[in-house]
């Protein structure tokens, strides 16, 4: 009768021992699901950073490209000493270009454009002549008449802002700005951007990349009128007035630490040099 009775069930160690196993394989599912897990979330930051990476390379690209550009004028000055300094790497370029319209009364020349936003600065350009403007600056007069801008300053259009320019090329833009700066936090740098755009409210700086290990920039010379002979230079202030006007190439690289790990890239900005080609002396 026992025996019989033992054929059709399951013994007390018999169930023990299935539901151990059970429980192992459940354990072991449970930790492959966490690892997996954690494998997912190690990649998702990876391409994260990447992602952060390439659009904070891109930006910058983007920024040096404008730099110096005023319509078909462009200033040959230097952004800054680097991502390092205090006051970080400014970038200073024109928008909203309007056309201006010159009058000359027998003690004075006026400037007059329309624009609904007020500026403090803008670039008075020309294919010929760049000048740029500040509200204040002695001997113009700039003042809003009826939702245009008016600069006025004594004697003719040669006595003024206007020296050297092109009038058919002639144009007012107001002048934007961009600034990199790094900013330490916790064990690596945070690259900021900050953004001023004339008749525009104030923007929050935004956050390109954190974890910064290094962030640097070449400078590529043209020599004389051969574009494929470039001087470079490690470091902004190695670079004369001249310098800036014939640079040709900037390279740019980023490294991002996190978790232990680097990651880098690399990027290279072709420029057009402020002195053209064709304006390069002889000899």
């Amino acid at each position: 009768m026992a025996a019989g009775v033992r054929d059709q069930g399951f013994s007390l160690v018999e169930m023990m021992v299935a539901m151990s196993l059970g429980l192992l394989v459940l354990a072991l599912a449970l930790q492959g699901a966490l690892t997996m897990q954690g494998s997912l979330r190690a990649l998702e930051s990876r391409l994260r950073r990447h992602q952060d990476g390439q659009f904070a390379l891109a930006q910058l690209a983007e920024s040096w490209r404008r730099h110096g550009r005023f319509a078909c004028a462009q200033a040959a000055e230097s952004p800054g000493r680097g991502f390092e300094a205090p006051e970080g790497m400014r970038f200073r370029y024109g928008v909203g270009a309007a056309a201006v319209s010159v009058t000359e009364e027998a003690t004075q020349t006026m400037l007059r454009w329309h624009s609904e936003a007020d500026w403090e600065e803008a670039a008075l350009a020309s294919c010929s002549s760049l000048r740029l403007l500040t509200q204040g600056e002695p001997g113009l007069q700039w003042r809003r008449e009826s939702g245009a801008h008016v600069l006025a300053w004594q004697g003719d259009a040669a006595a003024g802002p206007l020296r050297g320019a092109d009038s058919a090329s002639l144009e007012v833009l107001a002048i934007a700005s961009q600034r990199y700066v790094l900013r330490r936090e916790g064990d690596g740098d945070a690259l900021w951007l900050e953004e001023n755009r004339p008749g525009r409210a104030a923007e929050p700086p935004q956050l390109l990349a954190t974890g910064v290990a290094a962030l640097r920039q070449r400078f590529g010379v043209r020599h004389a009128c051969r574009p494929l002979e470039l001087t470079w230079r490690e470091q902004a202030d190695q670079l004369s007035v001249e310098d800036w006007m014939r640079l040709s190439r900037v390279e740019l690289s980023l490294e991002i630490q996190s978790d232990g790990r680097r990651q880098g890239w690399t990027t290279v900005v072709a420029l057009t040099p402020a002195l053209p080609c064709a304006l390069e002396p002889s000899g």
